[in-house]
């Protein structure tokens, strides 16, 4: 999870937002597979 937002940061910076974006919603769709972020 870390890694995925770690390269969506960097990403970002670089000016890459749509990729930045996808990365943290994969991150976020992963972790709750996963059980460890909170459904809403």
């Amino acid at each position: 999870m870390v890694t995925l937002v770690q390269v969506a940061t960097s990403l970002a910076h670089r000016d890459q937002q749509d990729a930045a974006k996808f990365l943290v919603h994969v991150a976020r769709n992963l972790a709750q597979a996963l059980g460890l972020y909170p459904q809403v």
